[in-house]
């Protein structure tokens, strides 16, 4: 625990001491505040994994060239802002 950084031994020695001098109902209740924060960690870290997994599969185009060829292979998404859409819709207008 201590090779990662944020949390001593010394203090979660220091906790269980306390958890252990608690009664039993100061007890039950760290022990549901645990288990609730335990679950959220859990379902966090399941997200981030499913997260990573995602982004992995993004390939943000760089040249005209691959654009181009994305295009043509229909691979291509583009999310583009509502002024970026004007813009285009102006110029397909004006011929430019």
């Amino acid at each position: 625990m201590e090779d990662h950084g944020k949390l001593s031994l010394n203090n979660l020695v220091a906790a269980a001491a306390r958890v252990a001098q608690a009664s039993g109902a100061q007890q039950a209740k760290i022990a549901a505040r645990f288990l609730r924060d335990f679950l959220c960690y859990y379902r966090d870290l399941r997200r981030l994994d499913v997260l990573n997994r995602v982004v992995e599969k993004i390939n943000l185009i760089s040249s005209e060239r691959l654009s181009e060829l994305s295009k043509l292979n229909g691979t291509l998404y583009e999310f583009v802002l509502p002024e970026e859409k004007r813009q285009t819709a102006k110029s397909r207008w004006s011929g430019t």
